[in-house]
């Protein structure tokens, strides 16, 4: 068996055997199975199905699967049938996503077939529902559940048959075969083979019939001229079935034999009769509308379906069903139309139903002929589409829209600007940039949720402002756009400063929050979309640098601020940081630049904890090993921080720092000796000698004395030895009392 026909580890179903049989059917072996399919087969009480021919399983457990597998493997494919296409390396995947009654959920995508006499395998792939997501799956899958109630009605009914266009074969089923006396059970053959039993005087008339199937559905009476020499008379339907792309893919016909009651006009309205209630079963709606546009017929099951009496519409005018739905000239238009060219096609249409709601059914007009060609009725048959209409219009929305502002996206935002430039009728309008300043600082100290609350809150704001003639579309992270059709440049610039007010008057824990906007409006780039958008972007951009000098000194004073309103003790412990650095500063002769990066780094060394919760900064007892994860992660934070400013640049690598020790062995690099930055290791000893001296929620404030102990016996282990010394020279000469007047007094 070549190798294409085992299933990998990466493909879902089942292997079967084919063996042809010599009367052009065939037998189904199965020969191996994916463990997913076996358990789902095990769960309806089959055991064992390998090595079984498909009709030897337990018909009770699988009321259709059987014939359907079948009929899909011996439709596309049949080795000794002329004229049978296989498509490219044996692959058939056109209209393979069916659905089957035994395994729930499961659907088959493709089917691969041997090609060559000695070789003859078929390899069902499947898949479960929930593994198709596209919307092109979906729509094919509603398409084929339809289909397939017409499928199985036809297997398990009477005088069926299917011609199918692409491989010239016919396929009838058992009560067909029947008829033709031919084989008990459904068939597989040439078509014209099945054309050539007809009367020599019928024939042409049946192949014109056939041909033309695709203007609608046509009736007519044909003789079939039997190999055991008797003449059987037919009245037949045929009508066509479309393919997703509006192409006839197949003729579905219905035959009944009339040999018995030929000279009965009463027995022919009978078979009439009975293929209207075959089709009224089928949950489909079937009316029939006369030339002047009235009702004559509607299903009985109009009356579960609309709540609509069908008897109430029979007389009525054609628009009657489709009421005061929005769509309701542009129905009507496309179905006079049809009626008008007695042709046939399909339409979506929304339909009032009971309780005044509405749904959207798909039309499929067909002009019904008789046999002289006189087209008398249009006939339409639909069902409800409302499901995967609404599933088309949510897939849409998703494609156009951001789901956390509820604003169009980036690629709808370039779509509706071109569109401007496409149509001059639009006449004159204005495009707006906004990007929100320091949105970036949030998300790294707060998170990225109350980043997110953020730009839902000025969504709002510019939703409110802005003229209610526009368009908005968020097109980046925190940058919007603004489409705006009133063209009062004094209006729209106060819409822009109103939003830039409301950041600016926004609490958002003390971090400073700003709007830089652009504006350009329509007549000032004539060419092209994109040069219109430059232009409102270098505008915003020139915005952005004026506020850039004063919103980057905010920020300094903002993150100092947020640090003393998050602990009572951090204001004092700024305060001492910087009267002990300043004096090893000046100690030491560092440059003035060195000298005021000490002091920023003073105060901003611990920045990072305005990223870790208050639960764990604030707890009495020793942290546990998860919580002091998060705490040595605040380094790493700090440096993301103050790299969003740059004022604060300069001291980012040594706030990532003041927690590496001189032996190694601190957080968060591992960095040891002179691979500390100067200022971090000036920092470690100062910011160490502080939280000795003070009372914290988890320990108690130990002396002067103590403290300067401590330092020493950790100098050239956890603290710079030079630094250590330097300490110990300028402040072990203090007492208790002069070292807190030192470290309180203001410089």
């Amino acid at each position: 068996m070549d190798r294409k026909f085992h299933l990998s580890s990466d493909k879902i179903g089942i292997v079967f055997k084919i063996e042809p049989l010599g009367n052009s059917s065939i037998n189904l072996y199965i020969v191996e199975m994916h463990s997913a399919i076996h358990d789902a087969l095990r769960a309806k009480g089959i055991r064992d199905a390998v090595g079984l021919e498909l009709h030897a399983l337990p018909e009770a457990d699988m009321p259709e699967f059987d014939e359907w597998v079948e009929f899909i493997l011996r439709s596309r494919y049949m080795p000794y049938i002329q004229n049978f296409t296989v498509e490219k390396d044996g692959a058939v995947t056109s209209h393979m996503l069916q659905y089957f009654d035994l395994l729930k959920d499961w659907y088959v995508v493709s089917v691969t077939c041997g090609t060559q006499p000695d070789d003859l395998y078929a390899l069902v792939e499947m898949a479960k529902i929930e593994d198709f997501s596209e919307r092109s799956m979906l729509r094919q899958l509603m398409t084929l559940k339809q289909l397939r109630r017409v499928y199985v009605q036809m297997i398990h009914s009477g005088g069926y048959w299917i011609i199918d266009r692409l491989s010239g074969n016919m396929f009838v089923t058992r009560h067909m075969a029947q008829i033709l006396h031919m084989e008990d059970r459904h068939l597989i053959l040439p078509t014209q083979q099945i054309v050539n039993m007809n009367h020599p005087d019928d024939r042409d008339r049946v192949i014109a019939i056939l041909n033309g199937v695709d203007k609608g559905t046509s009736a007519y009476h044909s003789r079939m001229l039997l190999e055991d020499g008797e003449t059987v008379f037919l009245f037949s339907f045929a009508s066509p079935i479309y393919d997703e792309q509006g192409r006839l893919a197949r003729v579905f016909g219905f035959s009944e034999n009339i040999t018995e009651h030929i000279k009965g006009r009463k027995e022919l309205e009978k078979s009439r009769a009975r293929f209207g209630r075959i089709v009224e079963s089928m949950n489909v709606l079937y009316i029939v509308v006369n030339q002047k546009g009235e009702y004559t017929y509607i299903s009985p099951n109009s009356a579960d379906m609309l709540g609509i009496d069908p008897d109430a519409l029979i007389g009525r005018e054609i628009g009657f069903l489709i009421g005061n739905s929005d769509d309701r000239e542009k129905s009507l238009a496309d179905l006079k139309r049809i009626m008008r060219d007695k042709t046939s096609g399909q339409l979506k249409i929304k339909l009032t139903v009971k309780g005044g709601l509405q749904r959207w059914y798909r039309f499929s007009i067909l002009a019904l002929r008789q046999e002289d060609g006189v087209t008398t009725d249009t006939v339409g048959i639909s069902y409800d589409i409302t499901e995967e209409v609404l599933g088309e219009e949510r897939m849409h929305y998703l494609a156009t829209h951001d789901s956390m502002t509820d604003t169009n996206n980036r690629a709808r935002f370039w779509e509706l600007l071109g569109q401007r430039y496409s149509d001059e009728a639009k006449g004159e309008f204005c495009l707006v940039l906004l990007d929100i300043n320091g949105l970036k600082l949030i998300n790294d100290i707060y998170g990225q949720l109350h980043g997110d609350q953020m730009i839902r809150d000025v969504t709002s704001m510019v939703k409110k402002l802005f003229p209610a003639n526009r368009h908005i579309a968020r097109i980046g992270g925190d940058e919007f756009a603004v489409i705006v059709y009133d063209t009062d440049i004094v209006k729209i610039e106060a819409c822009c400063e109103g939003v830039n007010d409301f950041c600016l008057s926004t609490n958002t824990r003390m971090l400073p929050i700003s709007v830089s906007w652009g504006l350009a409006c329509r007549h000032e780039a004539e060419d092209n979309a994109q040069s219109l958008f430059q232009l409102a972007e270098k505008r915003m951009m020139n915005t952005k640098m004026l506020q850039k000098r004063s919103m980057h000194s905010q920020v300094v004073f903002s993150l100092k601020e947020a640090l003393k309103a998050r602990n009572m003790e951090t204001s004092a412990h700024m305060s001492r940081m910087e009267n002990m650095v300043s004096a090893l500063g000046k100690k030491l002769g560092l440059s003035a630049d060195a000298f005021n990066r000490l002091l920023l780094l003073a105060s901003l060394h611990d920045v990072g904890k305005l990223g870790v919760p208050d639960d764990i900064i604030n707890k009495p007892g020793p942290l546990n090993d998860d919580e002091w994860a998060i705490m040595r992660g605040h380094c790493n934070i700090g440096h993301r921080i103050v790299l969003e400013s740059p004022e604060l640049t300069g001291i980012a690598q040594e706030i990532l720092c003041h927690h590496e020790r001189w032996d190694g062995k601190g957080y968060p690099g591992g960095k040891k000796g002179d691979e500390i930055p100067f200022l971090s290791q000036i920092i470690s000893v100062v910011d160490s000698y502080d939280v000795i001296t003070h009372k914290r929620v988890y320990k108690e404030a130990l002396s002067h004395s103590s403290a300067l102990a401590e330092l020493k016996r950790c100098r050239g282990t956890q603290f710079s030895p030079a630094v250590t010394d330097l300490f110990l020279e300028i402040f072990s000469h203090l007492t208790e009392e002069d070292m807190t007047s030192f470290l309180n007094c203001s410089q």
